[in-house]
């Protein structure tokens, strides 16, 4: 390498300095460049220093005599927990292990204090029941509360409770799986039947808090332990259930659903339950629609057209059917055409109240509002 000025050297040795007062000693390599911002940057009019938690990175100085770099391998720093919650785990798909049977899940447990550093794969092995594992992949923790999400598979060799140690981040806790006999089975799931307590549905963004009613066929005193169940297509709400035994012949399963949709469309639960499996979707609503109850076709440039901010983009399959006070049907608005000008067949028609049936899309139920046409 060549020498720089007398300035340059100084600025070097000081960064240096501090790069070993922080990192405790660290192991000194030249040029090495593989910068990473997750530490921080000491600069001034001579030069640069990066640095990184255990990240090779680099500083530079460069004049006109010539330039260097100077490589740093900063210790790592493992991934560090202050919780676990073993309790409160959820799963991909409502299926709980048979003995004897081979098994395949998806399970997530939540976790508080997170610092935002890698964690290793590992394998958990199942105890007083024996024969199934959990696999977690090697990732890096959010900083702060976040799930870790472990596949479960396997053959448990009988009845009774598979009991895991998760060790994660300096953290553990003890998982509880319960493992049923295959003897016990239903005749049917009625996903297609489901209903939501009270007839509310949950809606994008919105906090959620309802039940949700599923019908069985052909029940045979089948004990469901507790569980969590979390959504697919749209994330962000869980099914849940204390544990209930089914009843003889034909019943209702009462699931809790809770949480904040992140999107509209379609949530999906799957449920697999003594042996009979069936999809159980939840429609999440868009935005809460705002309805303009009145307007003035009347050429004046104020209120000249009807219609529902933002609809066709929420709902892009969704249409208007506009009826006047006797039910005649008058007009029809859909993405292609999202505006009223209080026409038929192009004519004016008169002032007075007519009715507008907002249909959002397939399987939705419609939505009846009144307008008022002023003259």
């Amino acid at each position: 390498m060549k020498r720089n000025k007398d300035s340059s050297q100084m600025l070097g040795g000081r960064l240096f300095l501090l790069a070993v007062q922080l990192f405790w000693l660290p192991w000194v390599v030249c040029g090495q460049s593989n910068a990473l911002p997750s530490g921080g940057t000491v600069t001034n009019a001579s030069g640069t220093l990066h640095f990184s938690l255990g990240q090779i990175d680099f500083m530079s100085f460069r004049d006109s005599s010539g330039s260097q770099l100077f490589g740093v391998q900063q210790p790592e720093f493992p991934g560090r927990l202050d919780s676990l919650a073993c309790g409160g785990y959820a799963l991909s798909r409502l299926e709980f292990p048979y003995m004897k049977s081979p098994y395949s899940n998806q399970v997530r447990i939540s976790y508080s204090g997170g610092n935002g550093n890698p964690y290793a794969s590992v394998d958990f092995s199942s105890q007083t029941v024996k024969g199934l594992t959990l696999s977690l992949l090697g990732g890096i923790l959010g900083k702060g509360s976040g799930n870790l999400t472990m596949t479960l598979s396997g053959t448990a060799d009988t009845v009774g409770t598979a009991r895991f140690m998760i060790a994660v981040g300096g953290k553990s806790c003890v998982l509880e799986i319960p493992v049923q006999d295959t003897a016990s089975v239903i005749d049917s799931l009625l996903c297609s039947r489901s209903t939501i307590g009270r007839g509310a549905s949950p809606r994008v963004g919105e906090s959620f808090d309802g039940q949700i009613k599923l019908p069985y066929q052909g029940g045979k005193k089948l004990k469901i332990p507790t569980f969590e169940l979390y959504s697919e297509g749209v994330g962000g709400l869980v099914l849940s259930s204390d544990s209930v035994e089914l009843a003889m012949r034909n019943g209702e399963l009462l699931f809790r659903l809770k949480g904040v949709p992140d999107t509209s469309g379609t949530a999906v639960f799957q449920i697999a339950i003594g042996g009979k499996f069936c999809a159980l979707n939840v429609i999440v609503e868009g935005p809460a629609l705002s309805f303009p109850n009145f307007f003035s076709p009347n050429n004046d440039g104020v209120q000249d057209i009807w219609t529902i901010a933002g609809l066709f983009e929420d709902y892009p399959e969704a249409s208007i059917r506009l009826y006047d006070r006797n039910g005649k049907w008058i007009a029809q608005m859909n993405k292609e055409h999202p505006v009223w000008d209080g026409t038929h067949d192009g004519r004016p028609l008169p002032a007075g109240v007519y009715w507008a049936q907002i249909l959002l899309g397939p399987d939705r139920k419609p939505i009846t509002s009144h307008l008022t046409v002023l003259r």
